[in-house]
Order: structure tokens, then sequence, then C-alpha cells
């Protein structure tokens, strides 16, 4: 998980809003009725809105998705290089061969700098803590395909299961 916590939090309101959904609310709003309702005319049009506004959702979190791994693998890289450059700066003149005693000042000092680098290259890597890592978004996501009707749910009686199911329940 990330330092972040937008995509924890987005998954929280998503699992709250399915609760709704598939709770009381759901029931209720599925089981308006039919006749000339204005209240019900509103309601399903705030519903379709919904509906359209977390399809995009949806889109949005598949490619950012694909950008999370890309970069979680980047971070990963940056880090063991780091460990590595940090490493190399833990070296002193007796942990060469004997063979390289003419180098030794110009290699130690490289040694230096390499753990210099190292620092740098931690500090930061621990400042991209904040970026969302693939399984944030994969939190909301999960959430979110539930809610679309993209994943088997049990059923739940006569409570709406998802929300195109309730939107579709309410004929226009």
């Amino acid at each position: 998980m990330s330092d972040g916590a937008l995509f924890p939090t987005l998954a929280q309101g998503l699992a709250a809003f399915k609760a709704e959904l598939q709770g009381d609310a759901g029931a209720k709003l599925a089981a308006l009725p039919q006749a000339d309702n204005p209240l019900r005319d509103l309601i399903l049009t705030v519903l379709k809105a919904v509906l359209d506004a977390l399809v995009w959702l949806e889109q949005a979190l598949v490619k950012l998705a694909e950008l999370a791994v890309l970069t979680d693998g980047m971070i990963a890289t940056l880090e063991t290089a780091g460990i590595t450059l940090k490493g190399m700066g833990g070296l002193r003149a007796q942990d060469f061969p004997p063979e390289l005693s003419a180098v030794v000042g110009p290699l130690t000092e490289a040694t230096q700098l390499a753990s210099q680098a190292g620092d740098l290259l931690t500090d930061f890597t621990d400042k991209l803590g904040v970026l969302p890592t693939p399984d944030d978004i994969n939190l909301a996501r999960a959430e979110l395909e539930q809610i679309l009707g993209r994943t088997p749910e049990p059923l739940l009686g006569s409570r709406p299961r998802d929300l195109q199911r309730l939107v579709a329940a309410l004929p226009a």
C-alpha cells in the first residue's frame, strides 16, 4: 500500500455505496411504483448519471492500474539501485585486493560517491511512496466492478445486486 490514502478511501466509499445499493435503500428504490411519479423519474435520472460516472471511473482506473504497474517496477528498480550503491559505500581500503593498491584512493572516493548517490536514490524513492500502488487501485476497481455488476455476487433475493440491474428495473 502507498502512503497516500486516496485509493483505499475511494474503495471504502465504493464499498459503502455498494452496501446501500444492496441493502434497504436499493430495495426501496427497486420497489418504487411505476405509475406517473416525478420523484421516481428524478431518482432514475440521478442513478443513470451516477452509473455513467462510475463507468467512466472504471475505465480510468483500468488505465491507471496499467500505469501503476509500470511505475511500481520503476520504483523497485530505483530502490535496488540505491541499495546497491549504498552497499558499495561500505567498502574500505582493506576490502580491495592487493593488486589494486595503486588505485585504492580513487576507489575509496568512488565508493563514497556511490554511497551518496545511493542515499539520494533512497530519499527519492521514499518520496514516491505517495503514488498509488497497483494493489491500491485494484481495491477500488474490485468494489466498482461489483457495483457495476461485472463480477458474480451471491443472490440477494429481491434486493438489487448492482446499479445496472437497478436502473434497468426502473424503466422510464
